[in-house]
């Protein structure tokens, strides 16, 4: 569909307004900072008011505070235009910021999904505990006993919640 040039002027300048950068309408592409073209790079990709968008490593190359600021913008836009976002990271602490559920993929397979807070306290394997970094990570048995669980390691028993084994196993 082909608009106008002060339907495209409007739009444009609203969704640099959201974004913030209204002032880099009239610069050009080669002296723009590492955050300023990823901002660019987003408006242009919101300008076709897309349903879903899909984020590959938007924020890796960014210091660090550039991409915490980065980071919070796609929330307020996310919700502001009520969009989907698939933000695809390999940090945590960006998942973290971003999220409000998180997949874990191993092999090209997506391995646990949930909201952060059920991933955190619930991994379903090693991997996903690895990638979360959780310290005490053990081998160890563990049998459901009394309505609880009994996880036996190192010659310890421990007295845990209740265990889905059959969840677990599969």
């Amino acid at each position: 569909k082909h608009e106008t040039k002060d339907v495209i002027k409007f739009e444009v300048e609203k969704i640099a307004r959201l974004l913030h950068i209204e002032y880099l309408l009239k610069r050009k592409i080669k002296g723009l900072s590492g955050g300023e073209c990823q901002r660019v790079a987003l408006a242009r990709a919101l300008i076709s008011r897309p349903k879903v968008l899909i984020l590959d490593e938007p924020v890796s190359a960014l210091d660090e505070y550039t991409r915490s600021c980065v980071c919070s913008e796609l929330r307020n836009i996310q919700r502001n235009m009520n969009l989907s976002v698939i933000h695809v990271c390999h940090s945590f602490d960006e998942a973290q910021m971003v999220s409000d559920r998180v997949g874990i993929m191993q092999k090209g397979r997506l391995i646990q999904v949930g909201t952060l807070e059920e991933v955190m306290n619930r991994p379903v394997g090693l991997f996903v505990a690895q990638i979360l970094r959780h310290k005490n990570i053990f081998q160890g048995i563990a049998k459901i006993r009394n309505g609880g669980s009994i996880i036996n390691t190192n010659g310890l028993s421990l007295k845990g919640p209740s265990l889905d084994l059959q969840k677990e196993s599969s």
